[in-house]
């Protein structure tokens, strides 16, 4: 009787899904049962990312511009947070800036310096440390001046424009608010105006001049040719 009875029975066919996939068809090679890219390999270009990214990070020197405590109300009761406004600079011609919101400030201001490192951006300079000309930025109700000084002068400037033109690098420069105080529009507007820069050699170029005729200088020599007679000689 049990004989018949596992006679009877259908055999069950288990489905391989690492051999044929989701979807049917082989698995190909370096590929997950999905059919997708290997979870394995992704995680290992993650991680080269990430160490890539973190030397790239700790060049940057961080600053922070504005803490404040927000609160937001839900139905579980009302929820506070700590809100960091940071900037971050390598004092070579890079800055960024970025928000950072968290429970505690330490992971807010981690938020913040990464972010702000990660979409740095970067500004022309002169190799005085200073910018090539004046420039208003502007962005909504903010106005910042930028000027150009003399070696020595140092910068002149108050707020997040100060903290922000330091972590860029520069050493001698005159900047002043014409606008709104609020430290983002006034970051915003420092960036504009820096990154408006344009160098002489830059202004030649987008009138078609060379940049001894742009400035009235006497063309460069041209290079000697010597024979292989005079060489011999």
């Amino acid at each position: 009787m049990s004989s018949a009875t596992t006679d009877n029975k259908k055999p069950v066919h288990s489905y391989d899904y690492r051999r044929f996939g989701k979807g049917g068809g082989e698995q190909k090679k370096g590929e997950s049962i999905l059919g997708g890219a290997s979870f394995l390999r992704e995680g290992e270009q993650k991680k080269e990312e990430e160490k890539k990214f973190n030397v790239q990070v700790s060049e940057f020197e961080e600053k922070v511009i504005k803490v404040k405590r927000v609160s937001k109300t839900t139905r579980g009761g009302r929820q506070s947070r700590v809100w960091v406004l940071v900037a971050a600079g390598n004092r070579k011609g890079k800055i960024g800036f970025a928000i950072g919101k968290s429970k505690e400030y330490s992971t807010a201001f981690y938020k913040a310096a990464k972010k702000a490192a990660k979409t740095a951006v970067r500004v022309p300079m002169n190799s005085k440390g200073t910018i090539y000309h004046e420039y208003l930025g502007k962005h909504n109700a903010s106005r910042i001046l930028l000027k150009p000084a003399k070696e020595g002068t140092g910068i002149i400037a108050g707020g997040p424009v100060k903290k922000l033109l330091l972590l860029a690098g520069y050493k001698d420069l005159y900047s002043k608010n014409l606008g709104a105080n609020n430290p983002i529009n006034m970051i915003r507007a420092t960036i504009n105006a820096l990154q408006s820069q344009k160098s002489p050699r830059m202004i030649a170029k987008l009138r078609d001049k060379t940049f001894e005729e742009l400035f009235h200088l006497p063309p460069k020599p041209e290079p000697e040719v010597i024979s292989e007679d005079q060489l011999e000689a």
